[in-house]
């Protein structure tokens, strides 16, 4: 038997979006071959410097349902944005052209969303991330700066108006 992959999900998906691509077999005089087979899709993201493994990105092999005699429709769920490898298989064998290289976009919906919403500053200004996944603002109204941790939870604060050493107006712009 032969396999053909075809559908968008060869070439792009969204995150947190199920994608299908379809697998058509025929034999040897192009008929639909229609034996039982067991046909997966594994999702593998692919970095500039290595492949995330099982261990660092949860990858799975998901459910194939049957369609129309010789017709498999295999659906895989991105969980990261970026450049993928698709790997098909029928009975435990790569199919031909697999992998597959798929661009995975971010979810559209997502964007423009807060992450999280942090109450208690007086006027923020600017605001920066440092190395350690710190968020830095800078309190333009509070003469101060706030740096929190990455659940939101403000680590510490320096800064007054007054005439302490750390004294500060109207902080705006900030960098690390």
């Amino acid at each position: 038997y032969t396999c053909q992959v075809s559908g968008p999900g060869l070439t792009s998906a969204t995150v947190n979006q199920p994608t299908h691509v379809l697998v058509k077999l025929t034999d040897s005089s192009g008929r639909p071959y229609s034996l039982p087979l067991n046909v997966t899709a594994q999702l593998e993201l692919v970095s500039e410097s290595h492949t995330h493994n099982e261990e660092t990105m949860p990858t799975s092999r998901w459910p194939w349902s049957r369609k129309p005699p010789s017709q498999y429709e295999v659906s895989y769920t991105p969980v990261s944005r970026g450049q993928h490898k698709l790997h098909v298989q029928v009975n435990d064998r790569e199919i031909n052209g697999s992998p597959f290289t798929v661009t995975v976009y971010p979810d559209p919906s997502q964007l423009g969303r807060p992450v999280r919403t942090l109450t208690g500053l007086n006027k923020p200004y600017g605001i920066a991330f440092n190395s350690h996944q710190e968020m830095i603002v800078s309190e333009c109204g509070g003469h101060r700066v706030s740096i929190f941790d990455i659940r939101g939870q403000k680590i510490r604060t320096f800064g007054s108006h007054d005439d302490s050493p750390d004294q500060m107006i109207q902080p705006a712009g900030i960098a690390t």
